[in-house]
């Protein structure tokens, strides 16, 4: 839990969160712009199927949480495709 060492900003060193918070979306703000979707270009219809909706329930999610060994590292699923 060591958070975000204080950061400087026009010569002054800040520590409080809230500051810190303004700071870093300043930062964030001045290095990102929001894409003007009018010049994306068409790439016309997709050759791929279309993927039919995901339904995630509480119980399914429940029933693969405490199938979990505790003992094992994380890793890859054994049904995930590489």
């Amino acid at each position: 839990t060591s958070g975000v060492s204080p950061l400087k900003r026009n010569g002054l060193t800040f520590s409080d969160s809230k500051m810190k918070a303004d700071i870093l979306n300043y930062q964030y703000c001045s290095a990102f712009t929001t894409e003007d979707t009018g010049n994306i270009p068409s790439l016309g219809s997709s050759p791929h199927p279309t993927m039919p909706d995901i339904s995630i329930g509480e119980n399914g999610v429940f029933k693969l949480l405490s199938n979990l060994n505790l003992r094992k590292a994380a890793g890859q699923h054994p049904m995930s495709s590489t």
